[in-house]
């Protein structure tokens, strides 16, 4: 089955939603390539020393802070459930293009995924900052990636732009309100961070039609 994800390193529900769909797939018993694919969740988005996560997410989407609280915490609960580990006290604010352009050329080598992988852990369990060059070089060396590449697409904007952008263009075309977007097969889309349970239905649904 070929999967394809758009989503974006500072989204909590797409590395949420990734867990969920990997369950799903296991549960059901099925092999599926995961194409990534790059979205920027808030293009204006950037780091600010000092700006923690939730005073960012309090200013930016004019919420009370008691509901911030209440949304990381079941964000929290449902990630540990899932393996996963938000530490919102850590997390930062970043602007995400950079990684996204580094992204696409893990995505040619066949690191795409561990890449996105690494990227979420580093924003939401380690509060790293991932728009910061040096950050992205270590990260990207932890990897195995080729660190003369890396340096190339950190000294020059333009490489991988238009191919972060095309990403980006084709989630505008199919009116993408958000993500996390999954396309099963060229045919099928489910949005958001489903619970396992519908992904399972949603995948046998799927594999029966085909």
């Amino acid at each position: 089955m070929k999967i394809d994800v758009w989503s974006d390193f500072t989204c909590p529900f797409c590395y949420l939603g990734e867990s969920h769909l990997k369950q799903a797939l296991a549960e059901v018993g099925l092999a599926a390539e995961l194409n990534y694919h790059s979205y920027e969740l808030e293009a204006d988005a950037h780091y600010v020393e000092g700006l923690d996560y939730q005073t960012y997410m309090v200013e930016r989407q004019s919420m009370p802070e008691a509901q911030v609280d209440q949304i990381f915490h079941h964000i929290a609960q449902n990630g540990a459930a899932s393996g996963l580990a938000f530490n919102f006290a850590q997390a930062i604010p970043a602007n995400t293009f950079t990684a996204h352009r580094i992204f696409q050329y893990a995505k040619e080598v066949g690191q795409g995924q561990v890449f996105f992988n690494r990227l979420y852990q580093a924003h939401f369990t380690e509060g790293l900052n991932i728009e910061d060059a040096q950050t992205l070089r270590e990260l990207s060396e932890e990897i195995g990636l080729d660190l003369d590449q890396v340096e190339a697409i950190l000294l020059d904007d333009s490489v991988y732009y238009e191919v972060v952008n095309e990403d980006i263009q084709q989630a505008v075309d199919m009116d993408l309100e958000g993500v996390p977007f999954y396309v099963f097969n060229d045919q099928y889309a489910v949005a958001g961070a489903q619970p396992v349970a519908y992904f399972v239905e949603a995948l046998k649904q799927i594999e029966a039609e085909a």
